[in-house]
């Protein structure tokens, strides 16, 4: 039963990791934090230019460290700051339901798995076990 736990922690972890590399992707390379900045300056989002190059590269370079579980604890919590500013300044206005875009059920959902690996680290399978000698299964 270990192993199934440790396996299905590999696979969120990598998962939500794919998908803050795509966010961060996005932000960085295809659109350009200057875009990005102007485009949170339009919707009121407080210190546009820091807010977009933090949150590009930390779900870049986070995204990254997700799926190689590495710094899992602190990346977690990073991208969980990135999501909860993600909820209030951007989804909060539009309810619950991710409809078209809108609502913060989508990014509630990141957060929440977020806090898990915040919590949880990165399991058996990540390199912070490797490297820290944590999550190791006890013999």
């Amino acid at each position: 039963m270990q192993n199934l736990k440790e396996c299905a922690m590999l696979i969120l972890r990598i998962g939500i990791g794919v998908v803050f590399v795509g966010h961060g992707w996005d932000k960085v390379v295809t659109n350009g934090l200057d875009k990005v900045a102007g485009f949170f300056a339009s919707m009121g989002i407080p210190s546009p230019t820091a807010s977009a190059y933090f949150g590009g590269y930390v779900e870049l370079i986070g995204g990254i460290l997700l799926i190689v579980g590495l710094g899992t604890n602190i990346v977690s919590l990073l991208l969980s700051v990135v999501m909860a500013g993600a909820i209030y300044f951007v989804h909060l206005k539009d309810g619950f339901l991710s409809v078209d875009g809108g609502g913060y059920e989508y990014p509630l959902v990141l957060l929440l798995v977020l806090l898990f690996f915040a919590a949880a680290g990165s399991g058996r399978f990540g390199l912070d076990a490797m490297v820290f000698k944590r999550g190791k299964a006890k013999a």
